[in-house]
């Protein structure tokens, strides 16, 4: 079911992201392949997540195991980099479970958790990542690791932090 084609067509896939039927989904991707990216280097999964097409995303991750769940964009961002930024904790977790990289750095070598405690996302979020070995000590390119961007407000997360901090 994978096609050949490096490149999708964006058009073609705009109309996607208005649709309920995923069968048209799975005849974009039988025609483009799961793993054609637009112009910016991003998959049909980075794309849904983009447009809040939750359900989408997760039927891809899971109906199609040649997705690459860890492809990153022009800028380095995976697919769990934007699902953090969307706030998007289903599609987070649908990832994780997938064995998404949880460490996996962007461009300025940020991690999906530094993405995540530095914009304030959803706690359970932040605890997620935690919980699936996102590291709070990996410095980013400008000597920054997500830790030095905790705050008192993180309640949930300082809690987690302090039960598991043999752990880190």
């Amino acid at each position: 079911m994978n096609k050949k084609s490096e490149r999708l067509n964006e058009d073609e896939m705009f109309d996607l992201f208005d649709q309920t039927d995923f069968s048209k989904v799975e005849v974009f991707v039988e025609k483009y392949g799961i793993n054609s990216v637009d112009r910016d280097g991003r998959n049909l999964l980075i794309n849904f997540i983009i447009e809040h097409k939750s359900n989408f995303a997760i039927k891809l991750i899971n109906e199609f195991k040649e997705l690459n769940i860890n492809k990153q964009d022009k800028n380095d961002w995976s697919a769990l980099h934007f699902a953090v930024q969307e706030n998007d904790l289903k599609v987070v977790t649908t990832l994780l479970k997938k064995e998404s990289q949880v460490d996996i750095v962007d461009e300025n070598g940020n991690t999906p958790l530094a993405d995540a405690i530095f914009n304030e996302v959803d706690e359970n979020i932040i605890i997620s990542l935690l919980e699936n070995g996102a590291s709070l000590n990996k410095k980013n390119h400008h000597g920054i690791s997500p830790k030095d961007f905790i705050n008192k407000d993180m309640s949930k997360v300082v809690e987690w932090i302090k039960k598991n901090s043999e752990l880190k």
